[in-house]
């Protein structure tokens, strides 16, 4: 091959590289069905490691009790006030085997 070959090659490639790029992008829906986004906020901290997917965030593992703590002992320094908040730890009847939380 001479280098007009590797030339043209390495034009197509890179065009191809590029339309996949711009595709993605342009179908990107990680924050469709979310009305607050969190990177877009300076007053609402995101949790370490939660990864926001089309309509909530998910992190690996068990990790829900960390993350509510996290954030009902940093928003109020931040001005927030909880209006409601109900978790698996206030439910003591055993029969539920729900886990996790929910807050406004």
């Amino acid at each position: 091959m001479n280098k007009n070959d590797f030339l043209l090659l390495g034009s197509v490639v890179l065009l191809l590289f590029l339309g996949w790029f711009a595709y993605q992008k342009a179908t990107d829906d990680t924050y469709e069905g979310m009305s607050i986004i969190p990177e877009q906020h300076r007053d609402i901290p995101l949790f370490e490691g939660l990864k926001p997917t089309r309509s909530h965030y998910v992190i690996k593992g068990n990790r829900w009790e960390d993350i509510y703590n996290f954030y009902m002992n940093k928003l109020p320094k931040l001005g927030w006030k909880v209006e409601y908040e109900q978790s698996a730890l206030d439910d003591n009847n055993d029969e539920n085997d729900w886990s996790g939380f929910h807050s406004r």
